[in-house]
């Protein structure tokens, strides 16, 4: 292990947590006070556009009009993605949304048939929620592993994540190398094994062991490793400073063309789930 890239990594780690600049998006849907069924359109069209504020008004919509605005949405420009999904346009995103329009009337019961089965108790497998979900057009295995963090942080399913091996993607294996091997270079990680050794470590280290990502009640698991791992070898790189999503998603809550209720009640959850004084000290 790399100790000076490790001991940063998890310095690094406990910010992000303690700040809520892990996953501000996760802290101002679960805040929200929104209804279930909404929540779950609101996590399908944040799936396909990773844009809050217009997946918040996209929400706002049921049944064939959330439908239209989603097959609107893919087919022009003037609606904003993120850019983990700059590629959900054109064609490929016209293709995407007419398949999920196309297999149940109520959106909503797509987010269903993605956790299938964990509504009613039962509680599945990541590998069985990646596996429902890329089988939808345009859901390939980064979106679908965020799908199946989404599910279990702010619609609280169940989702058993220890089948979840993270060597599949190449950012947070980029992170397991630096800190595993002082270089980003993934390719030098002989196998999945020096990943998941990297991880272990982290959930293990002292200062990070009895934390909990919020929203939730839980320890760390494999999700909270995998965004500090892919977010440390972009502040390595000089590209994440501590802060970065946090006052990003609060920038465009504040400046959407898609105003709308759902977005005032998101913006109001994430002023008061994130730490502003901490990530203020750390952006002085």
């Amino acid at each position: 292990m790399d100790l000076f890239h490790f001991n940063a990594a998890v310095d690094f780690g406990r910010v992000l947590i303690e700040s809520g600049d892990l996953d501000p998006v996760y802290i101002a849907i679960a805040g929200a006070d929104l209804p279930l069924r909404q929540r779950k359109r609101l996590v399908l069209a944040y799936s396909c556009l990773y844009n809050l504020p217009l997946a918040g008004a996209m929400s706002e919509q049921a049944g064939d009009s959330f439908w239209h605005m989603l097959l609107r949405a893919a087919a022009s420009s003037e609606y904003p993605r993120g850019t983990e999904r700059r590629h959900w346009r054109g064609a490929a995103a016209i293709e995407s949304a007419g398949d999920l329009a196309s297999r149940h009337k109520l959106p909503e019961a797509i987010v269903d048939d993605w956790f299938q089965g964990s509504l009613v108790g039962l509680r599945p497998t990541f590998q069985e929620v990646q596996r429902r979900v890329r089988d939808y057009t345009g859901f390939g295995p980064w979106i679908a592993f965020k799908v199946a963090d989404l599910g279990e942080r702010v619609l609280e399913v169940p989702v058993d994540f220890k089948d979840c091996v993270m060597g599949l993607y190449r950012d947070p294996a980029q992170g397991a190398a630096l800190l595993l091997l002082g270089t980003p270079d993934h390719t030098l990680l002989s196998n999945t094994l020096g990943a998941e050794t990297v991880l272990q470590a982290l959930l293990t280290a002292p200062s990070l062991r009895n934390l909990v990502p919020r929203p939730g009640t839980r320890k760390l698991n494999v999700q909270e490793a995998e965004t500090i791992l892919c977010k440390y070898k972009s502040h390595y790189k000089e590209h994440y400073p501590i802060g970065k999503d946090a006052y990003e998603v609060k920038h465009a809550l504040e400046h959407t063309k898609f105003p709308s209720k759902t977005g005032h009640k998101l913006r109001r959850a994430l002023n008061a789930g994130i730490n502003w004084g901490l990530l203020e000290e750390y952006q002085a």
